[in-house]
């Protein structure tokens, strides 16, 4: 409602301005002064208005973005996310002092705390052609007859 008084003051001022009599030019220059000043406070809350619905609208996306399902709350969601944001960078600061800042990085570690801490088979062996690679695979494998104790059906 604001924004549109605002507005509606500075299409005045505009209409006030033009309805002037340019033959007197001493009450035209005190009515040029006092409508320079209505303009100014006009602007002025105009960008102040449109700033507050820009901030309202951004809080309302914002928080239809973090949780659709919470209810409206007059929680700065802005600064919610902001906190969300900064530890986000934290932990990614985090994992790359720590030296898990790539997937090779972070698979090895997995890998370390499972116990299997087996090197990359290219980095095993890095003389190894493709063709080696294929090799087990095209070679037979040897079956052994299932134990005794375990019967079929």
């Amino acid at each position: 409602m604001e924004i549109l008084h605002a507005t509606w003051r500075l299409h005045r001022c505009s209409l006030t301005e033009a309805a002037l009599n340019p033959d007197d030019a001493e009450a035209m220059a005190s009515a040029q002064a006092t409508i320079d000043r209505a303009r100014a406070n006009a602007r002025n809350s105009l960008h102040r208005t449109t700033a507050d619905l820009s901030r309202l609208q951004t809080e309302r996306y914002i928080r239809a973005q973090l949780a659709p399902e919470v209810p409206e709350t007059l929680v700065s969601h802005q600064a919610i996310a902001k906190t969300l944001a900064n530890e986000t960078r934290r932990r990614l600061n985090q994992r790359k002092l720590d030296d898990l800042d790539n997937f090779e990085a972070i698979f090895a570690a997995a890998e370390f705390q499972q116990g299997e801490a087996a090197p990359c088979p290219t980095e095993s062996h890095p003389e190894s052609s493709p063709q080696d690679f294929w090799s087990p695979l095209q070679s037979k494998p040897s079956f052994t007859s299932p134990p005794s104790h375990a019967s079929g059906g």
